[in-house]
């Protein structure tokens, strides 16, 4: 990995990472104080789709940021490879999202103990959630970087909401339709391989692709 093109990456967004912070944190916690029948889950699941979003906007303006300043072209014309250049991109992109989501879903998750009581999660849980973040960053900034960023990226948002709701939520679900597994016992593997395989997809693709009329 290119420690200079992914310090250039983290420096360039930590400002966002911080605003995009302090407006999660006040719009859950100001909603739990004011809302006091909202129950832990709500709040939990609210601060877990919140971070969702704000991972699909690192994933974003980490690719919009080049193109409307002419980043990319300037990087590619450095003797650096391509394949640097996204896994470098990739790394900030899972450093920032992973940020957030710990920083806010676990200042919620305190608040949460701390007015109603009950128990912490347990490691499995925030496991699944820590990689779920992962691959919607992940999934995001391969379209992002692959197609026009400003168009693609919106196209696999639903589905990919529709996906994440499913796998969360898989155990209630089988449990209204008999029939279907209780639990996926597959999912957690299949969690933990999809970020570094859409790494590898994305960085084999880019590699054979001709440069992008915006960053031409």
């Amino acid at each position: 990995m290119n420690a200079f093109l992914l310090k250039k990456d983290l420096r360039h967004h930590v400002g966002e990472l911080l605003f995009v912070m302090a407006c999660e944190l006040g719009l859950v916690l100001s909603l739990g104080v004011q809302m006091d029948n909202l129950n832990p889950q709500v709040l939990l699941t609210l601060a877990f789709g919140i971070s969702f979003i704000a991972g699909f906007v690192f994933s974003f303006r980490m690719v919009a940021s080049e193109d409307g300043a002419t980043g990319m072209a300037f990087l590619l014309s450095l003797p650096v490879t391509r394949r640097e250049i996204v896994v470098a991109k990739f790394a900030a992109t899972w450093l920032l999202s992973l940020t957030n989501f710990l920083v806010v879903w676990g200042s919620v998750l305190l608040y949460c103990v701390a007015r109603d009581g009950g128990e912490m999660p347990d490691v499995h849980s925030i496991a699944t959630f820590v990689l779920l973040q992962l691959l919607s960053s992940s999934f995001y900034l391969s379209c992002a970087i692959l197609f026009n960023s400003s168009r693609a990226i919106w196209l696999p948002f639903p589905l990919l909401v529709v996906g994440i709701n499913l796998a969360v939520n898989w155990n209630r679900i089988a449990a209204r339709l008999p029939g279907l597994p209780a639990v996926l016992p597959w999912l957690p593997l299949l969690l933990a391989a999809a970020s570094p395989a859409l790494l590898w997809l994305t960085v084999r693709v880019f590699e054979r692709s001709p440069v992008r009329h915006e960053w031409s």
